[in-house]
C-alpha cells in the first residue's frame, strides 16, 4: 500500500477525516462509539454517603458502574475481573477498531477486521504491548506530567503493532517513543482541537459525541499516523540520528519507504 501525503496542516487533515466519516457514516458512528467506550479510562471510587466503608462504595471503571454492599473479597474479585477483562478483551478489540479506522482512507476496511486483534498471530503481541503502555501511563498518573508524557510517547503503539509484527511488545513501545519525538506537540494540538466537540458532547448527554465527535476523532487519529508515515518516507537521515541517540540499532526497522505492505 502506498502512503500518500494528503494534508499540509491540521485543518486539511480534519477536513479529510470529516469526509471519510460521511462516506461510511453509520458504521463509523457504531465503531467510533464502541471505541470511545473501550478507551474511557480511569477507576473512580465514590462513597454513597459521608462515611466511607465497604458497604457504601460505588465504583466506575471506564463506563462500567456498579455498587457494592457485600464483602471486601467480593469487591476485590469483581474489580480484578473487570481489570483482567480490559487486558484480555478490551485492548484486542480496541486494536481491531483502530485498524478499521486506519484502513478507511484506502477503503479496505472490512467488518471482520474488528476482531483481528484476537487472531492467533496478533493476540499475544497486542495484549502485551497494550498492557505495558497502560501500565506506564497508570504509573505516570502518580505525577500528572509523566502521565501526559507517556500517553503521547506511546501514541503510535497500536498502529505500529500492525506495521511491524516482527517487533516484540517492548520494542514496539520503544519505536513509538522514537517516532513521537518532535511530534508530541502536534498530537496534543490535534487532541485539543476537539475540546469544543467534547463540551458539546457533554452538554447533549453524549448525543453529539455518538453522532459525530467519537468517529470524527478516531478517524483523525488514524490519518495523523498515516500522514506521519508519508511525511517521513524520505527522512532516512532523521531515523539514523534517532538510532544513534536512543541506541535501538538492533531492532529499529527501516523507515516506511517500501511502499508496499
Amino acid at each position: 500500500m502506498k502512503y500518500e501525503t494528503r494534508y499540509t496542516n491540521r485543518i486539511d487533515l480534519k477536513e479529510e477525516a470529516r469526509g471519510l466519516v460521511r462516506r461510511n457514516y453509520w458504521m463509523t458512528v457504531l465503531y467510533g462509539t464502541l471505541l470511545s467506550v473501550l478507551t474511557t479510562n480511569g477507576l473512580e471510587v465514590v462513597s454513597t454517603d459521608s462515611v466511607y466503608s465497604i458497604s457504601n462504595l460505588r465504583f466506575r471503571i471506564g463506563l462500567i458502574h456498579f455498587d457494592f454492599s457485600s464483602s471486601t473479597s467480593t469487591m476485590i474479585a469483581l474489580v480484578m475481573a473487570v481489570f483482567i477483562g480490559g487486558i484480555l478483551i478490551y485492548n484486542p478489540l480496541q486494536y481491531g477498531l483502530r485498524m478499521w479506522f486506519r484502513h478507511q482512507r484506502d477503503n479496505t476496511s472490512t467488518n471482520d477486521m474488528i476482531l483481528c486483534g484476537f487472531r492467533a498471530e496478533n493476540y499475544s503481541r497486542v495484549v502485551r504491548a497494550m498492557f505495558l503502555k497502560d501500565l506506564y501511563i497508570l504509573a505516570g498518573t502518580m505525577f500528572i506530567i509523566p502521565a501526559i508524557l507517556f500517553y503521547y510517547r506511546y501514541y503510535f503503539v497500536i498502529y505500529i503493532l500492525e506495521d511491524h509484527p516482527e517487533l516484540s511488545a517492548s520494542e514496539t513501545l520503544m519505536l513509538s517513543q522514537i517516532w513521537t519525538t518532535g511530534q508530541k506537540k502536534d498530537i496534543f494540538a490535534l487532541d485539543i482541537s476537539f475540546i469544543l466537540w467534547d463540551v458539546l458532547a457533554g452538554a447533549t448527554y453524549g448525543a453529539a459525541g455518538i453522532l459525530w465527535c467519537y468517529p470524527y476523532r478516531a478517524m483523525a487519529n488514524a490519518l495523523f499516523y498515516l500522514d506521519y508515515l508519508a511525511d517521513n518516507e524520505e527522512s532516512d537521515e532523521d531515523y539514523d540520528e534517532d538510532e544513534e541517540e536512543y541506541g535501538y540499532e538492533e531492532f529499529l526497522p527501516d523507515p516506511p519507504v517500501t511502499g508496499e505492505k
